[in-house]
């Protein structure tokens, strides 16, 4: 046994018309009805193929019927002809369009791409406004239908005047004359410009993230060592305490070349405070007393010699 696939559909408030009435043309050709709301079927003249034919204008009709809102069911309920019903909800449609067509420019100049969850659905606000646009054309000459031309301006007059999109509107308006009759194409570069820029949003922001972690776990590192070196765990403490009895004993100081003591304490860079002789001060004092000393031996000499000479 064939499943039967159930569709589901927004009743119709008067508005909107071009997605109410595609989704029921779907519903009404699932049910093998849709040729009698076109008129490609029409009723036989035979008796047994008629009573068939009406079983089936029935289903078209409530099919109709049921898809509208309840105030409008009150409207249309005296119609009792689908085909005729199905024509009267365009015509009615088409002259509510038709008294506002200037409030549909108005519209469709407020349709703003920042405002739209993508491209698909900036296009289709603006591709609705068109059509509802276009129901107001004579059918029989399609003379009143809106240009090309004008639909990719609505479609080029609303995208964002940032950065992001201000050198792509700049070479649209450079190609401007094999564009101005493509919105197909131009919906096509927009969609693609987009998924570029969401590219480059993701990569930017995955690298900011890998900066920040890699900057984080520096940062934890440090600390972990930091916290090793001068607490130490109770598993390592002694080994620990054994390093830095071995390195204050053993290692000599660059600047004094002394040991038993760790540069932080080493005497050559301690602060001197204000009177006390420095290191370099007393070495130059000694020196000083050494040479006075010799002077005084040699002058003490030189004494005793004439003395022993002239006696």
């Amino acid at each position: 046994m064939a499943e039967s696939t159930a569709i589901s559909i927004k009743k119709f408030d008067g508005t909107d018309y071009k997605s109410w009435s595609l989704e029921v043309e779907i519903l009404l050709e699932q049910k093998q009805v849709l040729g009698i709301v076109d008129g490609t079927e029409e009723a036989p003249e035979d008796a047994t193929e008629l009573k068939s034919w009406k079983k089936q204008h029935r289903i078209a009709q409530s099919t109709i019927f049921l898809a509208m809102e309840r105030s409008l069911q009150q409207q249309y309920g005296v119609q009792k002809d689908a085909k005729a019903l199905w024509d009267q909800l365009k015509e009615d449609y088409k002259s509510k369009v038709k008294l506002n067509v200037w409030a549909l420019r108005e519209e469709m100049s407020a349709v703003k791409l920042r405002d739209c969850e993508n491209v698909q659905q900036y296009a289709s606000m603006i591709q609705g406004h068109v059509h509802d646009f276009n129901l107001c054309a004579d059918s029989s000459t399609g003379s009143g239908t809106m240009p090309k031309s004008e639909h990719s301006y609505y479609l080029m007059q609303s995208i964002p005047k940032d950065d992001d999109w201000r050198f792509f509107t700049q070479l649209m308006y450079d190609k401007i004359d094999t564009l101005a009759d493509k919105p197909e194409v131009i919906v096509m570069k927009m969609k693609a410009h987009k998924a570029r820029l969401q590219k480059k949003d993701d990569s930017d922001v995955a690298a900011i993230f890998s900066k920040l972690r890699t900057q984080s776990d520096k940062r934890r590192q440090t600390r972990e060592s930091r916290k090793s070196w001068d607490s130490g765990s109770e598993s390592d403490g002694s080994s620990l305490e054994s390093e830095r009895h071995r390195r204050r004993h053993t290692q000599e100081r660059y600047r004094c070349h002394k040991v038993w003591h760790i540069a932080r304490y080493c005497p050559s860079t301690a602060p001197v405070e204000s009177g006390a002789p420095t290191e370099t001060a007393t070495a130059a004092a000694a020196a000083a007393a050494a040479a006075a000393a010799a002077t005084t031996m040699t002058m003490t000499s030189i004494e005793n010699y004439w003395i022993t000479v002239t006696s």
